[in-house]
């Protein structure tokens, strides 16, 4: 299936001041996850990718895991939606370098646009292989909408903590 992709980058700065190592951030929200009912379902295999000894940014811890466990979320919700209810999610952790963007570890794309400042060069990329939204969700999300079904009030809720660090 098409995978339904959000990529986030890490902030820059954050308001409290706090240091985060954001792949044992990722770590602790999938390990959390797995320990609640939805998390044992076993309808979700997760694929973790995580980056060792990145340094630590500037980043709210609560909100970035926020972030993640909203993605996680939504990447369940996605799957759901799917003919055989299951599907991988992949969760990934790097360091750009400063020759080029980081180029998807699912696609083989560039997965940040051109255009977009690279800011931190430190990255979160989250990919689930459950169908892809619809033109419009996307439109809905992007202007700052809620959400119409389980996935998509995921999706907004992640945006929405972003936005709140200005990733």
């Amino acid at each position: 299936a098409t995978s339904a992709a959000a990529t986030a980058a890490t902030p820059a700065r954050s308001p409290s001041g706090e240091k985060l190592d954001l792949s044992a951030a990722v770590l602790r929200v999938v390990r959390r996850a797995a320990r609640t009912p939805e998390g044992s379902a076993g309808d979700l295999y997760i694929d973790l990718d995580l980056a060792p000894e990145l340094e630590p940014i500037d980043g709210a811890c609560k909100i970035v895991e926020r972030i993640v466990s909203s993605l996680l979320e939504a990447a369940r919700a996605a799957i759901a939606e799917g003919e055989n209810a299951r599907g991988t999610l992949t969760l990934s952790t790097g360091r750009a370098t400063s020759q080029r963007r980081f180029v998807s570890k699912v696609h083989a794309v560039a997965a940040c646009p051109a255009e977009r400042p690279l800011g931190s060069p430190i990255y979160l990329e989250v990919h689930d292989t459950g169908s892809p939204l619809s033109r419009e969700a996307l439109e809905r999300l992007v202007r700052g909408r809620r959400g119409r079904n389980a996935r998509e009030r995921a999706l907004a809720r992640a945006g929405e903590a972003a936005r709140r660090i200005g990733a």
